[in-house]
């Protein structure tokens, strides 16, 4: 009735089913609409040598796209690279830069030599939430907003930990957009959104 005057509804539904029963004390943001949100602000930022890293690497590695080089590329030129070590080595470099003192840049690499695409990109999207709630420090809540479906939802979480935790349990679903890791035009940093499993 209302969304047919002109309000948006939303339907609360990440609470109750994961265990949280109060807000109170958390500082919170809120992400998302019809897409999803970007983990980054004015401190969310890679180190002052990744521009060079990544312009070495380009070098090196060509790529037509002028967004830079996402992952299916990236493991698409690795693939295909003999020298792989020093293809890893290069891009370990530059991980390292974006996403510095990040126990996830590991797995990003791993996943990499894997082949792995998706898992590549779920560890990129970890990476950048760690990155993003370790500068914000303190207990930092984000009410995700799902406008795209009917009615809107929301999922909340309570801190980093909530989110690891959640996707581990399957309670939580991470969706990461296109992620250009070796990028000139700072597109590092992609859109990314957290939905609810209810429980049924």
């Amino acid at each position: 009735m209302y969304r047919s005057l002109g309000f948006a509804t939303f339907q609360l539904q990440s609470f109750d089913s994961r265990g949280i029963q109060s807000t109170v004390g958390s500082q919170i943001e809120v992400k998302g609409g019809r897409f999803e949100g970007r983990f980054r602000d004015r401190e969310t930022n890679p180190t002052a040598e990744y521009p060079g890293l990544v312009q070495a690497f380009l070098n090196k590695y060509p790529t037509k796209n002028k967004s830079g080089m996402a992952y299916g590329e990236l493991i698409g030129v690795y693939n295909q690279t003999q020298n792989k070590n020093e293809f890893v080595k290069d891009f370990t470099k530059i991980i390292n830069s974006l996403f510095p003192n990040n126990e996830y840049t590991k797995k990003i690499v791993d996943a990499v030599k894997k082949g792995d695409v998706p898992l590549a990109v779920r560890n990129h999207g970890i990476a950048n939430l760690k990155q993003y709630f370790d500068i914000k420090q303190g207990k930092l809540g984000v009410l995700f907003i799902n406008a795209a479906t009917e009615p809107a939802s929301t999922s909340y979480v309570n801190g980093f930990d909530d989110i690891v935790s959640g996707v581990k349990s399957g309670s939580l679903n991470l969706n990461v957009r296109t992620a250009y890791v070796i990028s000139p035009k700072g597109e590092q940093y992609p859109k990314i959104g957290i939905t609810t499993n209810l429980e049924k």
